[in-house]
């Protein structure tokens, strides 16, 4: 039998929060902070452990924050035209990227152990970049012409396999990471 979500418990944090998430299953947290924040605004980032209810860390940027994923090793945090990577235990920056216009934070990550694979779009539009942590050097991939402003797409990572979901076309291209070549769409 199936039982509905029921509230175990709950925080209460000062102000308001625009993004939370969560490291896997994990009592650890990315907090990002709203306009109406005046302690914590929308470029600054919190991890917070739940387990000891205080922050491990705070992130401060140039820019409002507008996504965050965490791996087990690693923060990805996504601004208007650039993504920082950092170092989930000693939180220092391992990376920084620059995108094309990014308003609606677009990146993925791949959740593999072996490999750190993430996607975020090319400063050139109509291009998406790869980068492969684990390797030297990024991949570069070529996808279907797409405008980044209208946020109509997004990209996901399903084992070594990349894709690009466009939901206005319902259009899904697959990428592999060790085939660079184009496949044809499997959903019309």
């Amino acid at each position: 039998m199936v039982l509905p979500f029921k509230l175990n418990f709950e925080r209460i944090l000062e102000g308001e929060i625009a993004m939370v998430i969560m490291l896997y299953r994990t009592n650890i947290l990315a907090l990002v902070g709203s306009d109406n924040n005046m302690n914590h605004k929308r470029s600054k980032l919190i991890i917070w452990d739940d387990h000891q209810k205080k922050p491990l860390s705070e992130l401060k940027f140039n820019q409002n924050i507008m996504n965050v994923k965490l791996r087990k090793d690693k923060i990805i945090v996504v601004c208007r035209d650039k993504i920082y990577v950092f170092n989930l235990s000693t939180f220092k920056n391992m990376d920084i990227l620059e995108t094309g216009d990014n308003a609606h934070g677009i990146v993925a990550v791949s959740y593999e152990q072996e490999q750190t694979l993430l996607a975020y779009p090319d400063k050139n539009r109509g291009k998406v970049r790869i980068k492969n942590y684990e390797k030297s050097g990024n991949l570069l991939e070529t996808a279907r012409k797409f405008d980044i402003s209208l946020g109509i797409f997004s990209f996901m990572f399903l084992e070594s396999i990349f894709s690009i979901i466009e939901t206005y076309f319902s259009f899904i291209s697959g990428f592999s990471e060790f085939s660079p070549s184009y496949k044809e769409p499997t959903i019309s």
